[in-house]
């Protein structure tokens, strides 16, 4: 990388030994752009958790090039700066992603929103919860078929 290009956002914290993981704010379509200032050795040899969704496409498909695990999902504005609190079944994935290792169950949900998002601007409304609607059981196809495979999260719109 050159010596006057600055490392892009995205990537800085790689850089710093420390810091064991990083949660993009937002992606941005440029951020193709600049993955070819972004030094893979960098980023083999110090790794970190990475957590970003929508158009981190581009950098979770760079690391698993590389041979790094990212994790899809956890937006700041969505998750994190979510009204009244994080919700619980996000908050619990995110431990597990940041402090424990190995395989997980994974557990429905026990309620969802598609309520448009409180307004930020009205201080009231932040210590307010999203109204939860039941969230209903899984449902399996073919659920005597064992499958196994990588599994691979990403925006379609960015892939294509």
């Amino acid at each position: 990388m050159s010596e006057k290009m600055a490392l892009p956002r995205n990537v800085r914290p790689f850089r710093y030994p420390p810091k064991k993981a990083f949660i993009s704010s937002i992606g941005g379509g440029d951020q193709i752009k600049m993955l070819k200032y972004v030094d893979p050795n960098l980023l083999k040899a110090r790794p970190k958790a990475f957590f970003g969704y929508s158009d981190t496409t581009n950098l979770h498909n760079f690391l698993w090039n590389l041979g790094l695990v990212s994790y899809h999902g956890g937006s700041i504005m969505n998750h994190f700066g979510r009204s009244g609190a994080m919700h619980p079944h996000t908050l619990e994935a995110l431990r597990r992603a940041l402090f424990e290792h190995g395989d997980h169950e994974i557990h429905v949900a026990s309620g969802y929103t598609d309520v448009d998002r409180l307004r930020w601007e009205k201080p009231a409304d932040l210590l307010k919860q999203p109204e939860l609607f039941p969230a209903p059981d899984w449902r399996w196809l073919n659920a005597a078929q064992q499958v196994e495979g990588t599994l691979w999260g990403g925006n379609l719109e960015i892939l294509d």
